[in-house]
């Protein structure tokens, strides 16, 4: 197999987001090569630190009242004792999508709590 090949192969694994950040990461570092990225460890250690950095998602959240209790909704998720008053928290995550350069949000693998209102405070990221 060919270098060519072997990074079309590296490049198919990582997935093309991965691969263009990569690029991204060398422009902003002429002294670095591809190779070094792949085939050391110490550099692809470094570029996943740069990678999380820039790509970290933020999350924020909604806490609305129920206007019931835990009679009508049960008990806080968090704690599992009773409520005077639930609340339900939503949350979303950022996330951007690779056609532009907006920040969204989303509630995939996001959580969705009732109970009181300081509990769900505490679940916060």
């Amino acid at each position: 197999m060919s270098i060519m090949q072997e990074f079309e192969s590296i490049r198919k694994e990582i997935g093309e987001t991965k691969y263009q950040a990569i690029e991204n990461y060398l422009s902003e570092r002429p002294e670095l090569f591809l190779d070094d990225i792949y085939y050391k460890e110490s550099e692809w250690n470094k570029f996943e630190e740069w990678y999380n950095k820039e790509s970290s998602e933020t999350y924020r959240y909604r806490i609305t009242s129920t206007g019931g209790n835990s009679i009508k909704y049960g008990n806080c998720e968090i704690c599992g004792k009773p409520a005077t008053e639930i609340f339900h928290q939503v949350e979303e995550r950022s996330y951007k999508n690779s056609f532009e350069e907006v920040i969204h949000f989303t509630q995939n693998k996001c959580t969705n709590y009732f109970g009181h209102k300081e509990c769900l405070e505490s679940k916060q990221r």
